[in-house]
């Protein structure tokens, strides 16, 4: 499954029409966007909440928030 595209922030963005077409809550101040290979799932970093959301991308839905250490950035 392709992601049509990402944005930090708390959107989904429709890249080839430059609409938000999800917003999706995640934890305090994210920061980092990565995308696994195949698309399924995106990890956002939560500088302020020290934390990581994980996104299924076919749901636009957080399956787990991931505490980790200060101040997570990539």
């Amino acid at each position: 499954m392709a992601v049509a595209g990402l944005s930090i922030g708390q959107f989904v963005n429709a890249t080839a029409t430059n609409t938000v077409v999800a917003r999706i809550p995640v934890g305090v101040d994210p920061y980092g966007i990565a995308i696994t290979p195949s698309g399924a799932y995106a990890y956002v970093t939560n500088n302020g909440g020290n934390t990581v959301s994980v996104i299924a991308t076919a749901t636009n839905t957080v399956t787990a928030t991931i505490p980790v250490g200060s101040g997570p950035e990539r």
